[in-house]
């Protein structure tokens, strides 16, 4: 990591992780680490304190990443006295790792070739939806949630449970309530996926709302392609009926306007309240409309649903087969 300086003042940083033969270049905004940096090119007065190895407990025997202790001195004042006090920082420099598949490397932008690389290639972050869920469902700390979320207690609330999916050191929160009840996105742009549950009550549609779509969209996709790889963006709606998961493979060119999602709620509360009126409100009749919605009414190239099995964790695409047939199954592979 390095500091972009302009007229003598740190505006950001930049990072240049390495995954094998190739190095990407990502522009850094963190206050802290422009803070960081700012201190380190005007103090006057810094030292090299130690150097040693570290090894995460997380990645003990796998990552040893070296910390640089660098003490910096402060002035107490501008008046040329003695007062003043030592702060320390790190620097943590670690190794290329292989990504996990679950959204902790890779990314969109370009990647230039690193010379004297050597010859060896870290394995790449899975691109196609299935691959990326196979490796999801993989993942303990993913399915510990899952299984926190999908039982009978956590159905029977009177409000919704979830957690949000984040890049960095916490990969999963625990998501707040709204006044009435439904999970609410936190904010910031470090969350590419959520997962929650839909309530037994009355009416409600076990699968996705065009709220939750909308926010996968603007939200989770959104993030991932500025943070890491859109396909590491997700949301996965968990329900007595079934569980289901929305991924997306397009080229990130869409928008959601505020029109557009009125017109998702209204076609949707319209359809979905017929089936509910007309006692129809089954879940495969479930699965056939929100297919039809979002093959139709939504529209947006690579935005894909897919239904997780609750023993297994296996996906299989859902996919619009017309009025007259049943919901098109198509297993992932395995």
């Amino acid at each position: 990591m390095s500091s972009v300086t302009e007229g003598g003042k740190v505006t950001a940083c930049l990072q240049v992780p390495r995954n094998g033969d190739h190095v990407r270049f990502l522009e850094d905004r963190d206050s802290e680490h422009i803070k960081f940096f700012q201190r380190y090119i005007t103090s006057k007065e810094r030292e090299a304190v130690k150097s040693e190895p570290y090894s995460s407990v997380e990645n003990k025997g796998i990552t040893e990443c070296q910390i640089s202790a660098v003490s910096m001195w402060y002035p107490a004042d501008e008046y040329g006295s003695n007062a003043g006090y030592w702060e320390t920082n790190y620097i943590v420099t670690c190794p290329p790792e292989p990504t996990d598949g679950d959204g902790n490397e890779g990314g969109e932008q370009p990647t230039y070739p690193y010379p004297g690389g050597g010859g060896s290639t870290s394995p790449q972050n899975p691109k196609n939806p299935c691959e990326k869920m196979k490796a999801q469902n993989q993942n303990q700390g993913f399915k510990d949630k899952v299984a926190a979320l999908d039982k009978p207690e956590m159905f029977n609330k009177s409000t919704e449970t979830g957690y949000s999916a984040a890049y960095g050191t916490v990969p999963y929160e625990s998501l707040a309530n709204s006044s009435n009840g439904n999970v609410r996105f936190p904010e910031g742009n470090k969350y590419f996926g959520y997962m929650h549950t839909h309530l037994n009550m009355e009416g409600v549609v076990k699968i996705f709302s065009p709220y939750d779509v909308a926010t996968f969209l603007t939200s989770c996709v959104a993030n991932a392609k500025l943070k890491g790889n859109m396909t590491d963006a997700y949301a996965m709606v968990i329900t007595s009926e079934g569980n289901y998961i929305l991924k997306y493979s397009g080229d990130g060119n869409f928008a959601v306007t505020v029109g557009q999602l009125e017109n998702w709620k209204t076609w949707y509360g319209k359809q979905y309240g017929e089936l509910f009126e007309n006692k129809q409100l089954t879940q495969p009749n479930v699965e056939k409309l929100f297919t039809k919605f979002l093959q139709e009414v939504v529209n947006i190239n690579g935005l894909e649903v897919y239904q997780s099995d609750k023993a297994t964790g296996s996906t299989s695409k859902l996919q619009y087969n017309g009025a007259d047939n049943p919901v098109q199954s198509i297993p992932c592979p395995q």
